[in-house]
């Protein structure tokens, strides 16, 4: 019973099995995976060796140097399970930990010149008189000091739970029992060879649950997927690998789909092309509809982006049928400097170049750019100027005052939001309203500046007596937001105001957007009696009738429609046709981008404008009362819309 090797051929076969299946997949080109491999070799040795051993014990051969050999080895081996685990930690966690590797380096290799060393000191085991292996002097100590090397590959584990996944976590500490479970039996029972099956079938269990290549691989297109994109980029970070980066964002799959039915032929095809153009394999599908293909040198790179060029600069072949898919093409090179090795930076900048390209259904590519990354800075400083200007509460509230064509005086006005940086001056509105809206702090910001708009009405009533209402834009997020509309109306009352008083913008491209979502709030802020303005009618894709179903009372007109009407016959009666149909219906209308006469800066004359029309006039300071003007003189600004 003591020299039976059953176990160690069943984990031989078990660790021949998983080899086999494991060599048949897709191959995962990390340090993770060699790490894998490298634990399922010495749990082979492990086994191999114990078999070995034991025919030498059977045949009374105990003695001889190639016995005394597999001992050595069979002890390598076990210490090297351990040692190697040690490391996967670290990779699962994504860390680099240089000292606690290097120490357990240091204490693999004191302990592994110990074991190597057992054919000559005898130290750990050594052969009787009686033809059998005996246990030596440092025995007790190479079984406890294994077990505590596997202890503190658990306590390791616990330190890094923050970082490793819980499935992941799960699975080694499942490969950490199945290994001390073996140690202990080995021992107790002195079933030598069990810890070459303990270890094959702790391999298994690792296989299966987390280092599969099954759990690497998108299904639909049979790529790497997204959770070894990001362990793969940070590897080679970490390490500090040249890495060029291709971004192939297909811009048409949404409409596909919904012609189609289905984009899944689509998108496994440009999968596989994708595949076979990239000469490293290292192809990733990132997220629906985008893909990220790196390559190792710069000459790699440029044949890659010339051939995806080709590829999506003609139509792709599908099953029967032919599609053209337009896509956006990013071009990085040395993502590792340009990102200074940070996968949330390199990931930004990404979504940086992404946005630069335009709504054209054709091929686009953007490229990395000195300029590119300026502006990326830039925005990126902005960001974090955010935080500070909320917290700070820096915003100002500039207003921009309406004139009625009809009535031929100022009767509103829109209080726009203005931010200024010490450093780099002011800033453009649209930016950080779109960084406000991404980041989630919109919502504090809003309130903030509702707060400033009431606390000014408060002050001048007088002043402000002729002005009807103000109007306040909203973004998509707020309209989606559960109880925020009632928030804002609250925020209104607690100044003794009427919610009358104020109308909130939505843009024609957030219209289009209408969900039951946006439904809900509009109607908290109609029954509240807050009207709701259209803005920026004619600078998008929708349509009139689209528009008539929608809960707005109020349309502002796109500057671009106003454009030319006094020198184009043709501009100014499409113009007046649209806002004569718009005022049959009910709507009033508001004009942006015109100058008053008042200002002697504008081509546009009010008297030229329909009657019962408004049209926001960018005004000077010294135009307005001066108990305002000295009262708010920064809230007053020749700003446009």
């Amino acid at each position: 019973m003591a020299f039976s090797d059953s176990y160690a051929w069943a984990g031989t076969a078990l660790l021949l099995l998983e080899l086999f299946h494991f060599g048949m997949q897709r191959k995962l080109y990390d340090q993770r995976t060699r790490l894998f491999i490298l634990l399922l070799c010495t749990s082979l040795l492990i086994c191999i060796s114990s078999i070995v051993l034991t025919r030498r014990i059977l045949a009374g051969c105990v003695a001889e140097p190639l016995a005394q050999g597999m001992a050595a080895i069979t002890y390598f081996a076990q210490l090297a399970m351990p040692y190697l685990l040690f490391r996967m930690n670290f990779q699962f966690a994504r860390k680099s930990s240089h000292f606690s590797i290097r120490l357990a380096a240091a204490l693999f290799a004191g302990s592994s010149l110990a074991a190597l060393s057992n054919p000559w000191t005898e130290i750990i085991s050594y052969p009787g008189q009686d033809g059998l292996l005996h246990v030596g002097k440092g025995y007790p100590f190479f079984v406890w000091g294994l077990i505590a090397f596997y202890l503190a590959d658990v306590w390791s584990l616990a330190l890094l739970r923050g970082d490793v996944k819980q499935r992941h976590r799960i699975a080694l500490t499942e490969v950490y029992l199945v290994l001390i479970g073996g140690m202990l039996i080995q021992n107790v029972f002195r079933i030598r060879l069990v810890v070459g099956f303990a270890a094959a079938l702790a391999m298994a269990v690792l296989y299966v649950t987390v280092q599969s290549p099954y759990a690497y691989i998108d299904f639909t297109t049979h790529v790497f997927n997204a959770d070894y994109f990001n362990y793969w980029i940070w590897e080679r970070f970490s390490v500090g690998k040249p890495t060029f980066l291709l971004v192939v964002r297909l811009s048409a799959l949404e409409r596909i789909r919904t012609i189609y039915g289905t984009d899944s032929e689509l998108s496994q095809q440009v999968a596989k092309k994708l595949w076979e153009i990239s000469e490293g394999h290292q192809v990733f599908r990132v997220r629906y509809g985008k893909y990220a293909v790196f390559s190792d040198t710069a000459e790699e790179h440029q044949q890659v982006l010339q051939r995806v060029t080709e590829l999506f600069s003609r139509e792709i072949e599908l099953p029967g049928r032919t599609l053209y898919c337009p896509a956006v093409l990013v071009d990085i090179e040395h993502t590792e400097t340009v990102c200074h090795g940070s996968i949330p930076e390199m990931m930004c900048y990404v979504r940086f170049l992404l946005s630069q390209a335009s709504n054209q259904n054709t091929l686009q590519i953007v490229h990395d750019t000195q300029q590119q990354r300026d502006r990326f800075r830039y925005e990126q400083t902005i960001q974090q100027y955010l935080n500070q200007a909320i917290e700070q509460d820096l915003f100002e509230v500039w207003y921009q005052p309406i004139w009625s064509v009809s009535e031929q005086k100022f009767v509103g006005l829109e209080a726009l939001s203005r931010l200024y940086h010490p450093k780099l001056g002011w800033i453009n509105p649209e930016l950080f309203i779109r960084l406000a809206v991404k980041n989630g702090q919109i919502f504090t910001l809003m309130p903030q500046q509702l707060h400033k708009v009431c606390r000014f009405l408060q002050e001048h009533p007088t002043e402000l007596n002729d002005i009807r209402d103000v109007k306040i834009n909203l973004s998509p997020a707020e309209l989606t937001k559960k109880g925020y509309c009632a928030q804002l109306i609250d925020i209104i009352r607690s100044y003794g105001l009427s919610p009358e008083k104020f109308q909130f913008e939505v843009t024609e491209t957030d219209a289009t957007e209408y969900t039951r979502e946006v439904e809900r709030c509009i109607q908290v802020l109609q029954q509240a009696g807050i009207r709701l303005c259209l803005d920026d009618f004619g600078s998008g894709y929708a349509n009139l009738s689209r528009i008539l179903r929608l809960p707005f009372q109020v349309i502002k007109m796109d500057r671009s429609l106003l454009q030319g009407i006094c020198e184009n016959k043709n501009s100014a009666a499409i113009y007046h046709s649209v806002v004569d149909t718009l005022h049959n219906i009910g709507y009033q209308i508001v004009s942006e981008g015109s100058n008053s006469e008042i200002t002697s800066a504008s081509k546009v004359n009010p008297a030229t404008m329909p009657p019962k029309s408004f049209f926001l006039s960018i005004i000077m300071a010294n135009s307005l009362p001066k108990s305002i003007v000295s009262s708010s003189l920064s809230m007053f600004s020749p700003f446009a819309v």
